[in-house]
């Protein structure tokens, strides 16, 4: 344990110095004129939250080796962190080298080429062997060996298909791929298409085999899985949002994905396991609650703009009126969308509440005590579901009086 401790803080202090190293190529290049390709970063602020995320996965992996030395998650994210320091390095020595101090720099085009498939990897290995092994590092069964053999064979496939693309990079479309192989276009197209199937069917399978692992799980094993589960959503609706605005939420995407080795990190050491409930139901309860008042908004805008238009001349009367409505509406959508989560998500406590204000309507009312005493049993033993409930009353001029119920250790 002490061994493999020691790598894996060896592996994150070697991707530190490989990020000050990026970063400080990044700085250099920061009024540098990058000619913009299809895909890929672009960008000072594109580029910086890349150092963030890549520390943040092999600073997790490090930590998950030296604590959990067997599970094989750790060690996934220390070569995610690697891969990913050599992107952000690779990306910023080929403009250097090629834009900002020409000829400064031995070998630039190399580091464009490593930028090129890099973060493909990366990202492929996080989205197949994380899934599938995810949370204590082995596969679900004996059944799913096969699994991780199409997941490597795909992305070594798709990769490879990168790597030797001849012509343009992608990525560094001002960069000649130095290891292209020209005329075997054909070839390599057919095997990137194959690769790429594999890469695609080892996301699905890893995906389900989180749901069966998540179906047969125990109550902890199912809140350690929801942490990544809830990340992993946080980063899909992210990346949607990359695609629609590409030039506008990029360093959101990279952000993003620094949130899943935190959760992942965070499940797997069972550090305040259970706060993900919270978590769930308060991001259900404001994004519900910022769509219908988004949809208030809007629905009033056009309502009142086609009813108001005779009298207002076009004036914004209609939109300051649908701005108030949507203020007045907040706090009672928010409330009945938090009581119909509730209800979903979190019912024992919904029906502890539920019951508490029952007992509380009832006791406004009732003035015989031996109801009230059992009452007031009931209440507990449904709040709080004791093996034994008792309730000692004094009395001014006799001995207390106790009543003991069928449940509780607790006593009043």
């Amino acid at each position: 344990m002490r061994w493999t401790a020691r790598l894996g803080w060896a592996i994150c202090a070697v991707t530190l110095v490989l990020d000050v190293v990026g970063v400080s190529l990044l700085v250099a290049n920061q009024a540098t004129a990058v000619p913009v390709s299809p895909i890929g970063f672009h960008g000072f602020w594109s580029f910086l939250p890349l150092a963030f995320t890549t520390f943040t996965y092999v600073s997790v992996g490090a930590l998950v080796v030296s604590r959990r030395p067997g599970n094989a998650i750790g060690w996934i994210f220390c070569g995610v962190g690697l891969l990913a320091s050599a992107e952000l390095l690779g990306s910023q020595y080929a403009i250097y080298g090629l834009l900002t101090e020409p000829s400064s720099v031995p070998r630039p085009e190399l580091g464009a080429w490593v930028y090129e498939w890099t973060g493909f990897v990366a990202a492929c290995v996080i989205a197949t062997f994380v899934m599938m092994l995810f949370p204590d590092g082995r596969l679900l069964s004996r059944a799913w060996r096969p699994l991780p053999w199409l997941s490597g064979i795909g992305i070594t496939l798709s990769a490879s298909c990168l790597a030797l693309w001849p012509g343009p990079l992608l990525l560094s479309s001002y960069v000649k791929n130095p290891f292209g192989a020209a005329g075997a276009e054909e070839s390599i197209g057919m095997l990137g298409a194959l690769g790429f199937g594999l890469v695609l069917s080892g996301v699905v399978f890893s995906v389900t085999s989180l749901a069966l692992r998540y179906r047969r799980a125990g109550l902890g094993e199912r809140q350690q899985i929801k942490w990544i589960a809830y990340f992993a959503g946080v980063h899909a609706v992210a990346f949607a949002v990359f695609v629609v605005l590409f030039n506008l939420a990029p360093a959101l995407v990279v952000l993003a994905a620094s949130a899943i080795p935190i959760a992942t990190g965070i499940a797997i050491l069972r550090h305040r396991l259970y706060d993900i409930d919270l978590l769930i139901r308060r991001t259900v309860i404001y994004a519900a609650t910022s769509a219908a008042i988004a949809l208030t908004f809007f629905a009033g805008i056009l309502a009142l703009q086609s009813l108001l238009s005779p009298l207002t001349a076009g004036s914004d009367v209609a939109v300051t009126a649908s701005t108030l409505l949507s203020f007045a509406l907040f706090q009672p959508i928010r409330r009945r969308i938090q009581d119909a989560v509730n209800r979903r998500f979190d019912r024992a406590r919904y029906d502890a509440a539920r019951t508490l204000d029952a007992f509380a309507d009832r006791l406004r009312d009732e003035v015989d005590i031996d109801t009230l005493r059992a009452d007031l049993l009931g209440a507990v033993a449904r709040t709080m579901a004791p093996t034994h409930a008792s309730l000692w009353l004094r009395r001014s001029s006799s001995a207390p009086v106790t009543s003991s119920g069928r449940r509780g250790d607790t006593t009043g």
